[in-house]
């Protein structure tokens, strides 16, 4: 016996189709009705003169009284339709897309964003160096999470030579922590440009620690 496949289901129309190819039907009926409506107009217009060539068949009577006021009170109802559908489908299509907008940032998000054990590993050794009682490796701890971030931001699609020109091209509506970025990165700088003359704390070290943090913390890098 013939082994006999299930159909499969056509898929589902999107919502946003569907209320478009409503609206355009509206409107291509609306549009139809409303030239035959225009026709009929200028026929009554002019319909003295062809009255007297079909009176005898009633059939001016039969437009004048019932088919034109019919095909206007269609037009007008069809347009009113036309209008509040229009209204209606542009307004699902909004909140379609913005809901469409957040899922799809939201999945771009979650898979950019793939913490491994690399990433693991290095955060260990500067929260390592943080601990330690040496200066140097206070700065080198900064120095290590600036080089976590600079990998964020290449895993989140900014693109530049440096980490600067990287946060410079980042919407701060994508980015709740951007001025923890750019305040660590500025003391990421100054450690690099003044080596071993510059002079930090350990009290300070944490807290540009803690800001780089709150940056990978914000985008589950940590």
């Amino acid at each position: 016996m013939a082994d006999f496949k299930k159909p499969e289901p056509k898929p589902r129309e999107k919502p946003a189709e569907v209320l478009m190819k409503l609206v355009l039907i509206t409107i291509v009926v609306g549009a139809i009705i409303s030239r035959i409506s225009a026709f009929l107009s200028a026929y009554q217009t002019n319909k003295t003169s062809i009255d007297s060539s079909v009176s005898s068949w009633g059939i001016s009577q039969f437009l004048t009284g019932t088919v034109i006021p019919l095909a206007t009170f269609l037009s007008y109802t069809v347009s009113v339709f036309a209008i509040f559908g229009t209204v209606y489908a542009l307004r699902s299509l909004i909140k379609i897309n913005e809901s469409v907008s957040l899922m799809y940032a939201d999945q771009d998000k979650t898979e950019a964003i793939v913490v491994d054990q690399k990433g693991n590993r290095r955060w260990e050794r500067v929260v390592s160096h943080l601990n330690s009682a040496s200066v140097n490796d206070w700065k080198f701890a900064i120095l290590e999470a600036d080089i976590i971030l600079d990998e964020l931001l290449d895993a989140t699609g900014y693109r530049g030579e440096t980490v600067s020109d990287k946060l410079k091209r980042v919407e701060p509506s994508d980015f709740q922590t951007i001025e923890n970025a750019w305040e660590a990165h500025k003391v990421r700088n100054t450690i690099a440009h003044e080596g071993s003359e510059f002079v930090i704390s350990e009290r300070e070290a944490r807290r540009v620690i803690g800001l780089y943090q709150s940056v990978f913390e914000e985008f589950h890098y940590l």
